[in-house]
């Protein structure tokens, strides 16, 4: 009804401040498309404040990612989620969010620490940090080896079922990771098993700066 009578007032700029906060799941999904269709009828710019990353995705035609009050990036939301700029941004959109690990940088080749053997990636790119970290999205992160892939052994904290998809919590050796799991995959606590992912799959960042370097 608020946003009806707003726009109905036929304003310039609408201005809404994080709306749904207090709306329940099942709600907030409806509530989502009628904000969406409201905008695309009245064609009022709406600046649309919220801490939900799902809600911005669903929504922006153009997002900004804030921290402290400071613009981290701007632009096309799906650019954003493909290239974020840093590791704030990086973290903040995706359900669940990119993983990002510490590793090491030598010899042309970054080393991620692990229960077993350290675990040595070659890389064509040269950096001038020997400490950097790396970011992983959950569904680049694969049970079955691959083509190329990189092998690196976890142990699983827990699984997480979420409808119809689930999940699994992880650790390389101390830094937790999280990844899909494939339908009716049942891993248990402490269980120890292998990970694959692709080399290009990775987002390196500036681990004082944790500014995006590649």
């Amino acid at each position: 009804m608020a946003l009806g009578k707003a726009i109905i007032k036929e304003p310039k700029i609408l201005l809404m401040d994080e709306p749904l906060s207090n709306i329940d799941a099942k709600l907030k999904s409806q509530a989502l498309e009628v904000i969406r269709k409201a905008h695309q009828s009245s064609k009022v710019i709406t600046i649309y404040v919220t801490h939900d990353q799902n809600e911005s995705l669903a929504l922006a035609d153009s997002l900004i990612v804030m921290e402290d009050g400071k613009i981290k990036q701007s632009g096309d939301p799906q650019e954003i989620f493909d290239n974020p700029n840093s590791v704030f941004v990086a973290s903040f959109l995706g359900t669940p969010p990119m993983n990002i690990i510490d590793v090491k940088y030598i010899d042309k080749k970054i080393v991620i620490e692990t229960e077993k053997d350290d675990v040595s990636i070659s890389v064509k790119k040269e950096f001038n940090q020997k400490a950097l970290l790396v970011g992983l999205r959950p569904d680049k992160i694969f049970l079955e080896e691959i083509k190329d892939g990189i092998k690196v052994p976890v142990i699983c904290e827990y699984t997480e079922l979420l409808g119809h998809d689930s999940y699994c919590y992880a650790y390389i050796k101390e830094q937790r990771i999280v990844f899909k799991l494939p339908n009716k995959t049942k891993l248990e606590p402490e269980q120890k098993f292998d990970i694959y992912f692709e080399p290009n799959s990775l987002f390196f960042f500036d681990k004082d700066t944790k500014e995006r370097i590649y």
